[in-house]
């Protein structure tokens, strides 16, 4: 576990680039779907496919927006906070579109995936865990569990994100978003799945 202290508010960007290209699969699966009939045959097998596709490119795109305004906050003059702010809501949408893509991947009726450690049970925990911080602050707050000093809102460092003891290193995030666009890229790719 990692602590905030001279972390944040963040000096410098650990996030490591996502490569050009990534992000942009759901267009070929639904090309594929429509000019191919790829894809499954089953329609709630499909509906799986398809939305982890398109919610394994909706992480890789938060990602990229957190990075970009993580970037503008460290190059701006440190008394505007907002560039952070917007950093941690692509954050929050990232680690929601991730825990969903990846429920989508785990489900019995899920697409059959090559075994890849970003559907493990310990990387399937730890997004679930951020998750539910992100979600349940709000009942932090409502039933006064907050204590002075705690952050109300994930803390965005420089070499990763926290909130309430869970800890998720920017070199984790991007391997595994790397590894969900693999698996999305598998699943769009193929004639069919079934």
């Amino acid at each position: 576990m990692n602590s905030t202290e001279n972390k944040w508010p963040p000096q410098s960007c650990g996030m490591p680039e996502i490569p050009d290209g990534y992000g942009i699969v759901f267009q070929t699966q639904l090309l594929n779907v429509y000019f191919n009939s790829g894809g499954p045959s089953d329609y709630a097998a499909a509906a799986y496919s398809r939305n982890f596709v398109r919610l394994c490119d909706l992480a890789i795109q938060e990602y990229r927006f957190a990075r970009v305004t993580l970037m503008e906050y460290i190059n701006t003059p440190n008394n505007v906070m907002s560039p952070l702010f917007i950093a941690t809501g692509h954050f929050e949408q990232c680690i929601h579109a991730m825990r969903r893509a990846i429920r989508f991947a785990r489900h019995k009726n899920g697409p059959r995936l090559p075994r890849t450690p970003v559907v493990s049970s310990d990387v399937a925990s730890r997004i679930r865990n951020m998750r539910d911080a992100i979600e349940h602050t709000d009942e932090r707050v409502r039933d006064k569990e907050i204590q002075h000093g705690d952050f109300l809102i994930m803390a965005v460092r420089s070499d990763g994100i926290e909130l309430q003891g869970e800890d998720i290193l920017y070199t984790e995030l991007h391997e595994w978003l790397c590894q969900l666009q693999q698996l999305s890229e598998f699943v769009a790719s193929h004639p069919k799945i079934d």
